[in-house]
Protein backbone atom coordinates (compact mmCIF):
# COMPACT_ATOMS: atom_id res chain seq x y z
CA UNK A 1 0.00 0.00 0.00
CA UNK A 2 1.05 3.44 -0.73
CA UNK A 3 -1.18 5.15 1.43
CA UNK A 4 1.85 5.62 4.69
CA UNK A 5 5.04 7.73 3.84
CA UNK A 6 8.01 6.08 4.81
CA UNK A 7 11.13 7.69 5.14
CA UNK A 8 13.26 5.64 2.81
CA UNK A 9 10.54 6.37 0.49
CA UNK A 10 10.28 9.14 -2.20
CA UNK A 11 7.00 11.59 -1.16
CA UNK A 12 3.67 10.07 -3.13
CA UNK A 13 1.99 12.53 -5.46
CA UNK A 14 -0.55 13.83 -3.41
CA UNK A 15 -3.17 13.95 -5.97
CA UNK A 16 -3.05 10.01 -6.36
CA UNK A 17 -5.48 10.50 -2.92
CA UNK A 18 -7.93 12.40 -4.65
CA UNK A 19 -8.73 9.72 -7.43
CA UNK A 20 -11.86 7.78 -7.27
CA UNK A 21 -11.42 4.04 -7.03
CA UNK A 22 -12.12 1.33 -9.35
CA UNK A 23 -16.05 0.24 -8.36
CA UNK A 24 -16.00 -3.38 -7.42
CA UNK A 25 -13.38 -4.37 -10.17
CA UNK A 26 -11.54 -6.53 -7.83
CA UNK A 27 -14.41 -8.20 -6.23
CA UNK A 28 -16.23 -8.21 -9.75
CA UNK A 29 -13.01 -10.15 -11.02
CA UNK A 30 -13.07 -12.68 -8.70
CA UNK A 31 -16.90 -13.61 -9.56
CA UNK A 32 -15.79 -13.70 -12.69
CA UNK A 33 -12.77 -16.04 -12.07
CA UNK A 34 -15.31 -18.19 -9.59
CA UNK A 35 -17.77 -18.64 -11.83
CA UNK A 36 -14.89 -19.58 -14.68
CA UNK A 37 -13.36 -22.27 -12.72
CA UNK A 38 -16.92 -23.74 -11.75
CA UNK A 39 -17.47 -24.00 -15.50
CA UNK A 40 -14.87 -24.40 -17.52
CA UNK A 41 -16.89 -25.38 -20.47
CA UNK A 42 -18.72 -22.22 -20.47
CA UNK A 43 -17.89 -18.77 -22.51
CA UNK A 44 -18.08 -15.67 -20.37
CA UNK A 45 -20.36 -13.09 -21.82
CA UNK A 46 -17.98 -9.82 -21.80
CA UNK A 47 -20.44 -6.84 -22.58
CA UNK A 48 -19.03 -3.85 -20.16
CA UNK A 49 -15.88 -2.18 -21.45
CA UNK A 50 -16.55 -1.00 -25.00
CA UNK A 51 -14.60 -3.77 -26.57
CA UNK A 52 -14.77 -6.10 -29.78
CA UNK A 53 -16.22 -9.55 -30.55
CA UNK A 54 -14.17 -10.54 -33.44
CA UNK A 55 -11.26 -11.27 -34.06
CA UNK A 56 -8.12 -9.05 -36.30
CA UNK A 57 -9.48 -9.90 -40.16
CA UNK A 58 -6.93 -12.00 -42.40
CA UNK A 59 -5.84 -9.05 -44.40
CA UNK A 60 -4.73 -7.34 -41.31
CA UNK A 61 -3.67 -10.38 -40.01
CA UNK A 62 -1.18 -10.40 -43.25
CA UNK A 63 -0.13 -7.33 -42.69
CA UNK A 64 1.45 -7.87 -39.38
CA UNK A 65 3.22 -10.75 -40.47
CA UNK A 66 4.47 -9.02 -43.75
CA UNK A 67 5.74 -6.47 -41.28
CA UNK A 68 7.39 -8.91 -38.95
CA UNK A 69 9.40 -10.49 -42.78
CA UNK A 70 10.54 -6.90 -43.21
CA UNK A 71 12.31 -7.09 -39.67
CA UNK A 72 14.41 -9.58 -40.93
CA UNK A 73 16.16 -7.73 -43.62
CA UNK A 74 18.70 -5.16 -43.52
CA UNK A 75 16.93 -3.47 -46.65
CA UNK A 76 13.57 -3.28 -44.86
CA UNK A 77 14.73 -3.51 -41.16
CA UNK A 78 13.14 -0.36 -39.18
CA UNK A 79 13.96 0.68 -35.58
CA UNK A 80 12.80 3.50 -33.31
CA UNK A 81 10.26 5.06 -35.18
CA UNK A 82 9.11 9.01 -35.25
CA UNK A 83 7.19 9.87 -32.56
CA UNK A 84 4.29 11.38 -34.44
CA UNK A 85 4.34 8.24 -36.14
CA UNK A 86 5.42 7.26 -39.58
CA UNK A 87 5.58 9.65 -42.83
CA UNK A 88 3.46 6.19 -44.53
CA UNK A 89 0.43 5.81 -41.88
CA UNK A 90 0.28 9.56 -41.53
CA UNK A 91 -0.38 10.20 -45.20
CA UNK A 92 -2.42 6.78 -45.67
CA UNK A 93 -4.84 8.97 -43.02
CA UNK A 94 -4.35 11.82 -45.30
CA UNK A 95 -5.61 9.81 -48.36
CA UNK A 96 -8.03 8.00 -46.49
CA UNK A 97 -9.73 11.38 -45.22
CA UNK A 98 -9.59 12.22 -48.41
CA UNK A 99 -11.42 9.55 -50.16
CA UNK A 100 -14.25 10.59 -47.78
CA UNK A 101 -14.35 13.94 -49.00
CA UNK A 102 -12.24 15.51 -46.16
CA UNK A 103 -9.33 17.38 -46.78
CA UNK A 104 -6.48 17.26 -44.12
CA UNK A 105 -2.30 17.51 -44.11
CA UNK A 106 -0.34 14.82 -42.64
CA UNK A 107 0.98 17.89 -40.25
CA UNK A 108 -2.59 17.75 -38.49
CA UNK A 109 -2.35 13.93 -37.55
CA UNK A 110 -0.58 12.41 -34.29
CA UNK A 111 -0.71 8.75 -34.11
CA UNK A 112 -0.49 7.37 -30.68
CA UNK A 113 -1.37 3.79 -28.99
CA UNK A 114 -5.18 5.02 -28.22
CA UNK A 115 -6.91 7.97 -27.53
CA UNK A 116 -6.69 7.54 -23.86
CA UNK A 117 -2.79 8.06 -24.05
CA UNK A 118 -4.13 11.28 -26.16
CA UNK A 119 -5.96 12.41 -23.49
CA UNK A 120 -2.77 12.86 -21.21
CA UNK A 121 -0.61 14.15 -23.61
CA UNK A 122 -3.06 17.05 -24.10
CA UNK A 123 -2.94 17.36 -20.67
CA UNK A 124 0.69 17.63 -20.25
CA UNK A 125 0.97 20.71 -22.84
CA UNK A 126 -0.47 22.80 -19.96
CA UNK A 127 -0.07 24.48 -16.86
CA UNK A 128 -1.16 22.90 -13.29
CA UNK A 129 -3.37 26.45 -12.53
CA UNK A 130 -5.13 25.83 -15.84
CA UNK A 131 -9.04 25.39 -15.20
CA UNK A 132 -10.78 22.36 -16.72
CA UNK A 133 -14.27 22.09 -17.91
CA UNK A 134 -15.97 18.71 -18.20
CA UNK A 135 -19.50 17.66 -18.78
CA UNK A 136 -20.45 14.86 -16.50
CA UNK A 137 -21.64 12.00 -16.50
CA UNK A 138 -18.26 11.67 -19.25
CA UNK A 139 -15.34 8.99 -19.73
CA UNK A 140 -13.37 9.11 -16.31
CA UNK A 141 -10.42 9.30 -17.90
CA UNK A 142 -10.66 13.20 -18.45
CA UNK A 143 -11.43 13.39 -14.95
CA UNK A 144 -8.27 11.18 -13.56
CA UNK A 145 -5.58 12.63 -16.00
CA UNK A 146 -6.35 16.14 -14.61
CA UNK A 147 -6.95 15.03 -10.70
CA UNK A 148 -3.19 13.87 -10.63
CA UNK A 149 -1.99 17.28 -12.14
CA UNK A 150 -3.72 18.84 -9.58
CA UNK A 151 -5.76 21.08 -12.17
CA UNK A 152 -9.28 22.53 -10.96
CA UNK A 153 -12.19 20.70 -12.35
CA UNK A 154 -15.31 22.04 -13.14
CA UNK A 155 -18.64 20.02 -13.77
CA UNK A 156 -21.33 20.50 -15.46
CA UNK A 157 -24.37 18.43 -15.16
CA UNK A 158 -26.33 16.32 -17.32
CA UNK A 159 -30.24 16.09 -16.44
CA UNK A 160 -33.76 15.63 -18.19
CA UNK A 161 -33.69 19.26 -19.23
CA UNK A 162 -30.48 19.75 -21.60
CA UNK A 163 -31.50 15.96 -22.61
CA UNK A 164 -28.47 14.94 -20.87
CA UNK A 165 -26.17 16.35 -23.25
CA UNK A 166 -24.81 19.46 -21.22
CA UNK A 167 -22.93 22.47 -23.58
CA UNK A 168 -20.65 24.28 -21.28
CA UNK A 169 -21.40 28.40 -21.02
CA UNK A 170 -18.51 29.90 -23.17
CA UNK A 171 -18.93 32.71 -20.23
CA UNK A 172 -17.55 30.52 -17.57
CA UNK A 173 -13.61 31.08 -17.33
CA UNK A 174 -11.96 27.79 -18.35
CA UNK A 175 -8.65 26.93 -20.28
CA UNK A 176 -9.68 23.12 -21.42
CA UNK A 177 -13.19 21.73 -21.87
CA UNK A 178 -13.46 17.78 -23.14
CA UNK A 179 -16.40 16.65 -25.23
CA UNK A 180 -16.90 12.73 -25.48
CA UNK A 181 -19.31 12.59 -28.01
CA UNK A 182 -20.98 10.24 -28.95
CA UNK A 183 -21.14 10.26 -24.96
CA UNK A 184 -19.48 7.32 -22.69
CA UNK A 185 -21.33 6.54 -21.18
CA UNK A 186 -24.94 7.86 -21.85
CA UNK A 187 -24.25 6.74 -25.54
CA UNK A 188 -25.81 10.06 -27.13
CA UNK A 189 -24.50 13.18 -29.32
CA UNK A 190 -23.87 16.55 -28.86
CA UNK A 191 -25.45 19.24 -31.30
CA UNK A 192 -23.04 20.20 -33.63
CA UNK A 193 -24.56 23.54 -33.78
CA UNK A 194 -24.18 24.09 -29.78
CA UNK A 195 -20.41 22.13 -30.21
CA UNK A 196 -19.49 25.03 -32.67
CA UNK A 197 -21.13 27.78 -30.49
CA UNK A 198 -18.40 26.42 -27.80
CA UNK A 199 -14.96 26.53 -30.27
CA UNK A 200 -15.75 29.40 -31.60
CA UNK A 201 -17.23 32.05 -28.26
CA UNK A 202 -14.02 29.69 -26.87
CA UNK A 203 -10.39 31.03 -25.80
CA UNK A 204 -9.19 27.72 -24.91
CA UNK A 205 -8.80 24.28 -26.52
CA UNK A 206 -11.95 21.92 -27.19
CA UNK A 207 -11.13 18.40 -27.03
CA UNK A 208 -14.08 16.44 -29.28
CA UNK A 209 -13.30 12.81 -28.17
CA UNK A 210 -15.15 10.84 -30.62
CA UNK A 211 -14.00 6.89 -29.97
CA UNK A 212 -17.34 6.20 -30.92
CA UNK A 213 -18.13 8.17 -34.40
CA UNK A 214 -18.21 5.33 -36.89
CA UNK A 215 -21.63 4.04 -35.05
CA UNK A 216 -23.09 7.57 -35.60
CA UNK A 217 -25.01 9.54 -38.61
CA UNK A 218 -23.61 12.37 -37.22
CA UNK A 219 -20.34 13.85 -39.46
CA UNK A 220 -16.77 14.03 -37.79
CA UNK A 221 -15.07 17.06 -36.41
CA UNK A 222 -12.20 16.43 -38.35
CA UNK A 223 -14.06 18.00 -41.42
CA UNK A 224 -14.11 20.97 -39.75
CA UNK A 225 -10.90 20.76 -38.57
CA UNK A 226 -9.38 23.99 -40.69
CA UNK A 227 -12.01 26.60 -39.42
CA UNK A 228 -10.61 26.48 -35.68
CA UNK A 229 -7.20 26.50 -34.48
CA UNK A 230 -8.49 25.32 -31.04
CA UNK A 231 -9.75 22.41 -32.15
CA UNK A 232 -8.52 19.06 -31.28
CA UNK A 233 -10.43 15.73 -32.16
CA UNK A 234 -9.71 12.10 -31.10
CA UNK A 235 -10.17 9.14 -33.19
CA UNK A 236 -9.40 5.35 -32.34
CA UNK A 237 -8.85 2.17 -33.81
CA UNK A 238 -10.00 -0.22 -30.61
CA UNK A 239 -14.41 0.48 -31.15
CA UNK A 240 -15.67 -0.15 -35.16
CA UNK A 241 -11.94 -1.13 -36.66
CA UNK A 242 -12.19 -3.93 -34.31
CA UNK A 243 -8.33 -3.07 -32.57
CA UNK A 244 -8.62 -2.64 -29.12
CA UNK A 245 -5.98 -5.73 -28.69
CA UNK A 246 -3.52 -3.40 -31.22
CA UNK A 247 -3.84 -0.51 -29.54
CA UNK A 248 -3.55 2.37 -32.32
CA UNK A 249 -5.32 5.78 -31.94
CA UNK A 250 -4.85 9.28 -33.56
CA UNK A 251 -5.26 13.10 -32.46
CA UNK A 252 -6.23 15.73 -35.05
CA UNK A 253 -5.30 19.14 -34.76
CA UNK A 254 -3.36 22.76 -36.17
CA UNK A 255 0.12 21.76 -36.76
CA UNK A 256 1.08 24.04 -33.56
CA UNK A 257 -0.70 22.15 -31.57
CA UNK A 258 0.50 18.86 -33.26
CA UNK A 259 4.35 19.92 -33.06
CA UNK A 260 3.45 20.44 -28.78
CA UNK A 261 2.18 17.01 -28.99
CA UNK A 262 5.28 15.54 -30.53
CA UNK A 263 7.50 17.05 -27.72
CA UNK A 264 5.37 15.62 -24.34
CA UNK A 265 4.89 11.92 -26.14
CA UNK A 266 6.48 9.11 -24.63
CA UNK A 267 8.91 8.25 -27.38
CA UNK A 268 9.07 4.99 -29.15
CA UNK A 269 5.52 2.88 -27.89
CA UNK A 270 3.95 2.42 -30.97
CA UNK A 271 5.47 -0.77 -33.21
CA UNK A 272 6.12 -0.70 -36.81
CA UNK A 273 3.80 -3.82 -37.12
CA UNK A 274 1.15 -1.64 -35.35
CA UNK A 275 1.10 0.80 -37.96
CA UNK A 276 1.54 -1.50 -40.74
CA UNK A 277 -1.40 -3.05 -39.40
CA UNK A 278 -3.18 -0.30 -39.66
CA UNK A 279 -2.17 0.39 -43.20
CA UNK A 280 -4.07 -2.20 -43.90
CA UNK A 281 -7.32 -1.81 -42.20
CA UNK A 282 -7.67 1.79 -43.86
CA UNK A 283 -8.17 -0.56 -47.24
CA UNK A 284 -10.60 -2.33 -45.75
CA UNK A 285 -13.46 0.99 -45.01
CA UNK A 286 -15.98 -1.29 -46.95
CA UNK A 287 -15.38 -4.45 -44.63
CA UNK A 288 -15.57 -2.13 -41.54
CA UNK A 289 -18.42 -0.70 -42.56
CA UNK A 290 -20.52 -3.63 -42.67
CA UNK A 291 -18.92 -4.57 -39.27
CA UNK A 292 -20.58 -1.58 -37.94
CA UNK A 293 -23.91 -1.90 -39.90
CA UNK A 294 -24.29 -5.18 -38.41
CA UNK A 295 -23.52 -3.93 -34.81
CA UNK A 296 -26.36 -1.58 -35.30
CA UNK A 297 -28.76 -3.79 -36.62
CA UNK A 298 -28.11 -6.30 -33.66
CA UNK A 299 -28.38 -3.05 -31.51
CA UNK A 300 -32.29 -2.41 -32.97
CA UNK A 301 -33.13 -5.88 -31.95
CA UNK A 302 -31.69 -6.04 -28.63
CA UNK A 303 -33.10 -2.75 -27.42
CA UNK A 304 -36.81 -3.41 -29.30
CA UNK A 305 -36.59 -6.10 -27.26
CA UNK A 306 -34.74 -5.61 -23.87
CA UNK A 307 -37.59 -2.31 -23.33
CA UNK A 308 -40.41 -4.94 -23.10
CA UNK A 309 -39.07 -6.47 -19.65
CA UNK A 310 -40.38 -5.52 -16.66
CA UNK A 311 -37.15 -4.31 -14.58
CA UNK A 312 -36.09 -2.42 -17.55
CA UNK A 313 -37.12 1.15 -16.83
CA UNK A 314 -35.66 3.20 -19.25
CA UNK A 315 -33.36 2.38 -22.35
CA UNK A 316 -31.64 5.82 -23.47
CA UNK A 317 -30.59 6.45 -27.36
CA UNK A 318 -27.65 5.85 -28.50
CA UNK A 319 -25.16 6.43 -31.31
CA UNK A 320 -22.47 3.92 -30.15
CA UNK A 321 -21.96 0.25 -29.87
CA UNK A 322 -23.53 0.26 -26.32
CA UNK A 323 -26.64 1.29 -24.89
CA UNK A 324 -27.20 2.66 -21.30
CA UNK A 325 -30.38 0.85 -19.55
CA UNK A 326 -32.19 2.23 -16.25
CA UNK A 327 -33.53 -0.89 -14.24
CA UNK A 328 -35.01 -1.95 -10.95
CA UNK A 329 -32.28 -2.19 -8.48
CA UNK A 330 -29.29 -2.11 -11.27
CA UNK A 331 -26.69 -3.07 -8.87
CA UNK A 332 -28.61 -6.62 -7.53
CA UNK A 333 -28.98 -7.17 -11.77
CA UNK A 334 -25.04 -6.77 -12.35
CA UNK A 335 -24.09 -8.84 -9.51
CA UNK A 336 -26.58 -11.41 -10.51
CA UNK A 337 -25.28 -11.48 -14.38
CA UNK A 338 -21.76 -11.64 -13.38
CA UNK A 339 -22.82 -14.96 -11.25
CA UNK A 340 -24.21 -16.28 -14.08
CA UNK A 341 -21.14 -15.71 -16.27
CA UNK A 342 -22.18 -12.18 -18.06
CA UNK A 343 -20.21 -9.47 -17.58
CA UNK A 344 -21.92 -5.74 -18.00
CA UNK A 345 -21.04 -2.58 -16.91
CA UNK A 346 -22.72 -1.27 -13.57
CA UNK A 347 -22.54 2.99 -13.76
CA UNK A 348 -24.91 3.58 -10.83
CA UNK A 349 -22.03 4.78 -9.07
CA UNK A 350 -21.74 7.71 -12.04
CA UNK A 351 -23.18 10.96 -11.15
CA UNK A 352 -26.55 11.01 -12.39
CA UNK A 353 -26.56 7.06 -13.77
CA UNK A 354 -28.23 5.91 -10.77
CA UNK A 355 -29.71 2.18 -11.33
CA UNK A 356 -27.87 2.45 -14.93
CA UNK A 357 -25.99 -0.24 -16.69
CA UNK A 358 -24.57 -0.12 -19.96
CA UNK A 359 -24.42 -3.06 -22.02
CA UNK A 360 -21.95 -3.13 -25.10
CA UNK A 361 -23.76 -4.44 -27.96
CA UNK A 362 -22.08 -8.55 -29.02
CA UNK A 363 -22.98 -10.66 -31.49
CA UNK A 364 -26.94 -11.77 -31.83
CA UNK A 365 -26.42 -15.09 -29.71
CA UNK A 366 -24.93 -13.05 -26.93
CA UNK A 367 -27.39 -10.57 -26.77
CA UNK A 368 -29.96 -13.35 -26.80
CA UNK A 369 -28.32 -15.11 -23.94
CA UNK A 370 -28.35 -11.72 -21.99
CA UNK A 371 -32.11 -10.94 -23.11
CA UNK A 372 -33.48 -14.63 -21.89
CA UNK A 373 -31.09 -13.97 -18.46
CA UNK A 374 -32.83 -10.76 -17.81
CA UNK A 375 -36.54 -12.45 -18.09
CA UNK A 376 -35.39 -14.89 -15.97
CA UNK A 377 -34.79 -12.64 -13.46
CA UNK A 378 -38.68 -10.63 -13.32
Amino acid sequence: MLTERNDSMPKLNENYQNLKESYLFVEIAHRVAKYAEANPDKKIIRLGIGDVTRPLEPLAVEGLHEGVDAMTSTETFKGYGPEQGYDFLRQAVVDYYAENGVSIQADDVFISDGAKSDTGNIGDLFAKDNVVLIPDPVYPVYVDTNVMTGREILYIDANAENDFLPIPNPDIHADLIYICSPNNPTGNVFPAIEIERLITAFDGIVVVDEAYIDFSSRPSWIRRLNEFHNLVVLQTFSKAWGSAGVRLGMAFASPDIIGYYNQVKYPYNISALVQRYAMEMLDRENEVRRWVDEILSVRSRFVERLSGIPMVKTVYPSDANFVLVKMVDAEKVYLRLVTDGIVVRNRSKVALCGDCLRITIGTDREMNILLETLKSYS
